[in-house]
């Protein structure tokens, strides 16, 4: 004969599911798929006559994934080594979710006591992970320390509780293979990724002897309580591997610690700065075409002047060739805002110079002759695109040549009909294009192909043009024509790149006539400037999972180095030739016109993706 213990089998199952990218341990996965939160399920049951009864158990199991995204801005453009590196500096965001910890009971008191888990997570944390489950008698008043216990995932766990009390738990660790330590009162948060959870069981069912069994789960999402400055080197666009790097921070002082009361999770003094070495300790990522590293902070505030100095640098391309920096270079960010549960990944993107030459970038330009088309004068696309200034070897974006492969076309029916054949990787499509019914479904299938067209025909009224935009907007949408000056850019990243920031500036249109998309879908649409007069018009959009972009105005590319900042004709501003730069400038009433920015902008990120899916 045998009978139950006093005390209660209190089985905790973690579930830990990281929803940040630190505590992902493929270091190939791309950090877009990485998360920044956990969740912990903790099952409660009793056991009799065995040894270890009384305890509770700790196991890690599966769960259901969800990707979150980062978000780039502020795109930094860098030339180096005469050719051998085009460099992009960046910054990415990424958010982690929060959630309240709940208990959840398995047997008849469910229905009082708990609720059901509904935590999102992603990336499940490494197998040997350590932790510490600290657990506090409410029954007295204050809660009194109980027990601290060491768990390791994926390896059981036993704790001791008893029947008819009730507990406040806290769960830590610092994401890693280490004890967090057997603090029961305060932890320092240090240099590592401090996670953190806390809650309440409720009282313990049943009473001491009663011989009944309990199974009490508690679904926890740990979260991270310090923010995450990562810094991520790649060449993985060039294609290339890195094979040797040395890089520093600008100082060793950019990161601070502070104590957290395990009991409340509040931070209780101020931060201190964490003195360190500013060499810059790299783990490499997706085959070594990237190499990573983590920082944390327990000081949510901007970081001023924060760069990274690169030393030294040797890749190796896909052809094995091998190409590296022959003196130190340094990126710099201002914008490093650190945010508790967030990652910030300050970004360097190592590229080639690209060769737009032959059949590797081929433009198509089709529209009417007054408006500029193809090799004219007075097509400020077509100045700008021949000008050693913007591209080139010296250009402001690096091409190997000036070697346009260019089809130009005055507008007729038959203007699109081997878009499909021809290998255009980009459209323009000017100021009264003709657009037969046939060319509807060609441009669609051009799109839907990843082709890049940008569409200023200013006939958005017409039948089959438009059932070209509609496509994207929805066929809800209208057309506001109007007779007055053009439109407010925004703040959408889009409008950033190597030819300048145009955004919050102005788009001209020429003869201030053009027309405007109103009642469209914003969940298909990205609208990036409204007209002045209507600010429910979208004078300029883009198509969200699409390289369409719509601009209200066939003019909007015209270009005359005569025509004085008072005009109303020809907003495409370029600097003087031969330079023919792309300019934020004044036009008409605004001082701020940034028409050629914004194209020239377009045409470098089509660049990119084409020579990115070709490789």
């Amino acid at each position: 004969m045998f009978t139950l213990p006093s005390k209660l089998l209190y089985l905790v199952t973690f579930l830990l599911l990281l929803l940040l990218a630190a505590c992902n341990k493929d270091a190939g996965k791309p950090f877009e798929q990485q998360n920044a939160d956990s969740r912990l399920v903790f099952t409660i049951a009793e056991q009799t006559g065995q040894p270890g009864s009384n305890l509770a158990k700790l196991k890690a199991s599966n769960g259901t994934g969800v990707a979150r995204y980062g978000h780039e801005e502020n795109r930094q453009h860098y030339f180096i080594e005469d050719g051998a590196f085009r460099v992009t500096t960046s910054i990415i965001r990424e958010s982690s979710a929060a959630s309240q910890n709940r208990a959840v009971l398995g047997n008849k008191e469910a229905a009082r006591m708990s609720s059901s888990p509904n935590a999102p997570s992603s990336s499940l944390l490494g197998k040997n992970i350590k932790y510490r489950v600290v657990l506090y008698d409410r029954t007295s008043s204050p809660a009194t320390f109980v027990s601290t216990t060491l768990g390791t995932v994926g390896t059981p766990l036993y704790v001791n509780v008893d029947k008819g009390k009730d507990y406040d738990w806290a769960v830590f660790s610092f994401n890693d293979e280490t004890d967090p330590g057997d603090t029961h009162e305060i932890v320092t948060s240090g240099s590592r990724d401090l996670l953190y959870a806390k809650g309440t069981t409720g009282v313990i069912p049943g009473v001491s002897g009663d011989q009944q069994l309990y199974t009490v789960p508690v679904n926890v999402r740990l979260q991270h309580k310090l923010a995450n400055v990562s810094v991520q080197i790649t060449a993985k666009n060039y294609p290339a591997r890195i094979m040797g790097i040395n890089a520093s921070l600008g100082s060793g002082r950019y990161f601070y610690s502070n104590n957290i009361d395990l009991r409340t999770g509040e931070f209780v003094d101020e931060a201190t700065a964490i003195e360190m070495n500013s060499a810059i300790r790299f783990r490499s990522a997706s085959r070594d075409t990237t190499m990573l590293a983590d920082y944390y902070t327990a000081q949510f505030a901007p970081i001023s002047n924060f760069f990274i100095t690169i030393n030294n640098l040797l890749i190796r391309t896909n052809s094995n060739v091998t190409k590296s920096l022959s003196s130190p270079v340094r990126y710099s960010w201002d914008n490093v805002s650190p945010t508790a549960g967030e990652r910030i990944i300050t970004k360097v993107n190592i590229q080639p110079v690209q060769d737009i030459s032959s059949e590797k970038f081929k433009i198509l330009f089709v529209g009417e002759v007054s408006s500029g088309v193809g090799n004219q004068d007075i097509s400020g696309i077509w100045q700008a695109l021949n000008s050693s200034k913007n591209f080139g070897p010296n250009g402001t974006y690096p091409t190997t040549n000036l070697n346009w492969n260019i089809t130009w076309r005055t507008t007729t029916a038959n203007s699109f009909d081997d878009i499909l054949t021809g290998n255009y990787k980009m459209i323009f499509a000017g100021n009264k294009t003709e657009t037969s019914s046939e060319a509807v479904n060609l441009l669609a299938t051009y799109v839907d192909r990843g082709g890049t067209v940008i569409w200023f025909t200013e006939t958005s009224s017409f039948l089959n043009d438009r059932a070209v935009w509609s496509r994207y907007t929805g066929s809800q949408a209208s057309v506001y024509s109007f007779n007055s000056f053009g439109a407010t850019f925004n703040q959408s990243p889009t409008l950033n790149g190597p030819f300048g920031d145009a955004r919050g500036t102005t788009f001209g249109d020429d003869g201030l006539f053009g027309q405007a998309i109103g009642n469209l879908s914003t969940t298909r649409v990205d609208v990036l400037a409204t007209h002045g007069s209507n600010t429910a018009a979208a004078m300029v959009w883009k198509a969200k999972d699409r390289n369409f972009y719509y601009f209200g105005d066939g003019g909007m590319q015209r270009y005359n180095p005569q025509s004085g900042p008072n005009s109303t004709r020809d907003p495409f501003l370029l600097t003087a030739a031969p330079d023919c730069e792309p300019r934020i400038g004044p036009w008409y009433n605004r001082q701020d016109v940034s028409n050629s920015v914004v194209i020239m902008n377009i045409v470098a990120k089509t660049i990119d993706e084409v020579m990115a899916r070709e490789k």
